[in-house]
């Protein structure tokens, strides 16, 4: 559910996204797959806003990215496209569910009666 509501909000917000140019002030490496997240500010009129999120390998500080953000609400901000995160989201949800299925499928076959042959009922 968490990731269907996720790619719901990720969607709603594309329509609505926005870019702007940002300033990566640091990044560090974390998570089991050594993925590369940044702290960024950016500008959206007079405004300014900071945002972390998980960006390219060869991202580094002091360098200038692209930032997609919600027009309604800028605070919402990622240094990847709206739609792609939406798609990944997507995704996860499509295994999830391929998975629970195919558990639900297991149980249910694993709980049948098994069928008796005919010559074994009369003794």
């Amino acid at each position: 559910m968490f990731f269907g509501s996720l790619a719901a909000k990720q969607n709603d917000a594309a329509g609505r996204q926005q870019t702007s140019f940002g300033t990566i002030g640091q990044c560090e490496h974390r998570g089991r797959g050594d993925e590369n997240y940044c702290h960024y500010t950016f500008s959206v009129g007079d405004e300014q806003y900071i945002g972390v999120n998980q960006a390219a390998s060869d991202l580094g500080f002091g360098q200038t990215a692209m930032v997609y953000y919600d027009r309604q609400d800028p605070t919402v901000n990622a240094l990847e496209d709206f739609s792609e995160q939406s798609r990944k989201n997507t995704r996860y949800v499509a295994i999830l569910l391929f998975v629970l299925a195919a558990i639900f499928a297991f149980l249910l076959w694993d709980r049948a009666p098994y069928g008796e042959a005919a010559d074994e009922r009369t003794l």
